[in-house]
């Protein structure tokens, strides 16, 4: 069945290509944040751990909320790693964290989010001029779960 919810076809399809590269990024910083999870080591280790627990567990809600956001404007959602590495903006992180103290995985975390809010910003943008501001608004929430992990994670960096 056709999707006609009062946005036009080809903004509904600009919107969805936003999405998608938003899916790709937000699910290489989903893994990242499992990663250092997983091998973070240090003095705060605990609290680090458990820090890194909730916050790639709200990023799984975002990915799968923004995927089925796609599907609401009557599109396919992306869903390969392939597809993600190729569009997204971010860098993976090895598995090999020994030259990663829990300060420098903070930190690119910090990073990462910083780059996805920015991106989030000019998607606020963008989605006024396809005339869609459902999905506007969407954006606009994800831009606040994303400040504030960031605090958190500067919180914890420290000085």
């Amino acid at each position: 069945m056709k999707t006609d919810i009062g946005v036009l076809s080809e903004n509904r399809k600009k919107v969805s290509e936003l999405l998608n590269i938003l899916l790709a990024d937000e699910t290489v910083l989903y893994i990242k944040t499992r990663n250092y999870h997983w091998n973070i080591e240090g003095p705060n280790f605990y609290g680090l751990h458990i820090l890194l627990e909730n916050h790639y567990t709200e990023l799984g809600v975002m990915i799968d909320d923004i995927a089925e956001r796609v599907r609401q404007l009557g599109h396919k959602a992306t869903g390969t790693m392939k597809e993600y590495l190729d569009t997204t903006s971010l860098k993976e992180s090895s598995t090999d964290n020994t030259k990663l103290d829990e300060k420098g995985m903070l930190k690119n975390l910090v990073l990462d989010h910083e780059e996805i809010i920015r991106e989030l910003r000019d998607n606020i943008d963008k989605c006024e001029e396809y005339d869609e501001p459902a999905s506007g608004d969407f954006v606009t929430a994800l831009v606040e779960k994303h400040e504030k992990m960031v605090w958190m994670l500067r919180s914890s960096v420290g000085k």
